[in-house]
């Protein structure tokens, strides 16, 4: 009887340790798709904090994810105090209103000043509930290139 459950135990953790391996595998995969889009891309939670970014928006905002994932942009040193508060403002507006939001701004970023279009719109659970925000941006420059 022991010799049994001990083998069925043995069996559940070989088919644990499978599905984690899956797993990873697959969040490896989406970070490698999200890392894949040339502009900034975030995701944010229910409180505003940062969840993960792509490669991209590190390399914009001079920063490693591992810095700052789980933050707030108040709690950050990325941004001026002010444009800091009205973002992180418009991060729990655009929570609560649960609509998508699309501005052509000008962002005070550590290596300068740049006109954007950003664009932050609210994802769902496969059960519908509020996840968080996902939004990005991209500047003229980027734009440009498009023509061409």
């Amino acid at each position: 009887m022991l010799f049994s459950y001990n083998r069925f135990l043995r069996r559940q953790l070989i088919i644990g340790r499978q599905l984690e391996q899956a797993l990873q595998a697959q969040l490896e995969l989406s970070q490698r798709y999200l890392d894949g889009i040339p502009s900034p891309i975030f995701v944010l939670g229910l409180e505003g904090q940062l969840l993960t970014c792509n490669q991209c928006y590190e390399e914009r905002l001079s920063v490693n994810l591992a810095q700052i994932c789980g933050l707030k942009v108040t709690d950050v040193n990325l941004f001026p105090d002010q444009l800091a508060q009205q973002f992180q403002g418009e991060i729990m507006h655009m929570l609560q209103s649960r609509r998508p939001y699309y501005q052509k701004r000008w962002v005070e970023f550590k290596s300068g000043g740049m006109e954007i279009y950003q664009w932050t719109v609210p994802f769902y659970s496969v059960s519908g509930r509020l996840e968080g925000l996902v939004g990005g941006w991209f500047d003229e420059h980027e734009a440009r290139k498009w023509d061409s």
